[in-house]
C-alpha cells in the first residue's frame, strides 16, 4: 500500500476516536507515553490509540482493516 494511502487510512480511523490530523502531518507510532503534534510534522499515536480507533471504525463503517497490517506500514517515531 502507498505512503499516502496508508496516511489516510490511518487519519480516517484515527478522525472515529477524536484524534483529527491535519493532511500535512504524518501519523508516526509511538511507544511512549507521550502522544499527539510533535516537531517535524508529525503526530504520535501509541499502538493502543490505533487497535482502538480500528476496533470503532470496523463497529461504524462494517469495513475491515488489517491492524496488523495498518501498524506494521506506519513509521515509529
Amino acid at each position: 500500500m502507498p505512503t499516502t494511502t496508508i496516511q489516510t487510512t490511518a487519519r480516517e480511523i484515527l478522525e472515529l476516536v477524536g484524534i483529527d490530523i491535519a493532511d500535512d502531518v504524518a501519523v508516526v507510532l509511538s511507544d511512549c507515553d507521550e502522544v499527539g503534534a510533535a516537531d517535524g510534522g508529525t503526530h504520535r499515536v501509541n499502538l493502543g490509540q490505533i487497535v482502538t480507533a480500528v476496533e470503532q471504525f470496523q463497529q461504524v463503517t462494517g469495513e475491515t482493516v488489517d491492524v496488523d497490517a495498518l501498524m506494521d506500514a506506519l513509521p515509529w517515531a
